[in-house]
């Protein structure tokens, strides 16, 4: 359970840094996870999409993304149902129903592993009617500044969605852009995470990570959750929305987006 203050704090500045969410021995399994869905030794198949933003297979320095590794792994999916963060989930959206709306495995490369440019999640995701939609960040290795944490901009989900733009890492570019309120002040807050920590952050909030200037590579599972009356719009493409089967305006059902929070308590996996 999040305090009062942990949640007043996410509604006016639209992310949190959280608790400690896995134990070591649950690090362990997460990592060894990973190990086999990479290798393709896992009982199912994640959607894997070889690098954001990569321009072709020379490029060895984007960061590698897995897909719904829940649907890979059971071990994965009993991280998506982990009662510490669907009822985290539930308090900062305010929500009796969760569902999950997908996860991710970000591996940002050694010795300059790419920025993660700024962006609104919301951005990608408009196939759903709303941004009740928020995530829960975890590295399953620590994530500092030198190897690309997270960093958000304050209070920048009440600026509502914005027209794209590619920031890059200039966030000073924010400032040409009209919806920034009028006298808002543009700032960025790096939170550094120790592994099995996380950070919490709503879906219009801006936010990125920087190259991974170390020799390791940083790996970070992340959950991606919505509120259970967000429905479907059919807007923009992603790569969810091949595996959705409702109609347009129906909410967003089906054994790809699985409650993991309802009747004020924690859905266990199946």
């Amino acid at each position: 359970m999040l305090t009062s203050e942990q949640v007043e704090f996410f509604h006016e500045n639209g992310y949190l840094q959280g608790p400690r969410i896995l134990s070591d021995d649950q690090l362990v399994e997460l990592r060894a996870a990973l190990d086999r869905v990479l290798r393709g030794e896992s009982e199912g198949k994640p959607e894997y999409i070889v690098g954001l933003g990569q321009k072709d297979d020379s490029d060895t320095k984007a960061v590698n993304q897995t897909v719904n590794a829940w649907c890979a792994d059971p071990v994965f999916r009993r991280h998506i149902h982990n009662p510490a963060i669907t009822t985290a989930v539930a308090q900062l959206l305010g929500t009796d129903e969760v569902r999950l709306w997908h996860d991710q495995v970000l591996i940002k490369p050694p010795g300059g592993g790419k920025v993660v440019p700024w962006h609104q999640d919301w951005m990608y995701w408009q196939m759903v009617d709303r941004p009740d939609m928020l995530t829960c960040w975890i590295p399953l290795t620590d994530a500092t500044e030198q190897n690309g944490c997270m960093m958000f901009v304050p209070r920048s989900h009440k600026w509502g969605l914005f027209e794209f733009i590619d920031l890059g890492g200039d966030m000073s570019k924010l400032l040409e852009v009209a919806q920034v309120p009028e006298g808002e002040k543009i700032e960025v807050v790096a939170c550094p995470t120790k592994a099995g920590y996380c950070t919490f952050h709503h879906s219009l909030t801006f936010h990125g990570t920087s190259i991974n200037q170390t020799d390791k590579a940083r790996s970070a599972v992340i959950a991606h959750y919505m509120s259970g009356d967000c429905r479907y719009t059919a807007k923009t493409e992603h790569p969810m929305k091949k595996h959705t089967t409702v109609a347009i305006g129906e909410r967003l059902t089906g054994e790809m987006y699985p409650l993991v929070y309802a009747n004020g308590s924690p859905v266990p996996a199946a």
